[in-house]
């Protein structure tokens, strides 16, 4: 087991480079990554509901 004095010593350390990170920008690469995913999120959301739709629309006939 960890003293809890090392241990908030390794939580402060963890927050202060956590914090750091959290504050640096999103590089242009992972950003067009990210768009095209959520993109893609939403072209894979449109089929499945006309995959939906459709078989509502079959049963109902």
């Amino acid at each position: 087991m960890i003293e809890p004095v090392l241990q908030a010593h390794i939580g402060k350390q963890l927050r202060r480079m956590y914090d750091a990170m959290i504050r640096e920008p999103v590089p242009d690469r992972f950003r067009l990554l990210l768009d095209r995913l959520e993109e893609g999120e939403g072209a894979e959301d449109s089929l499945q509901e006309k995959a939906t739709t459709g078989a509502d629309e079959a049963g109902a006939v």
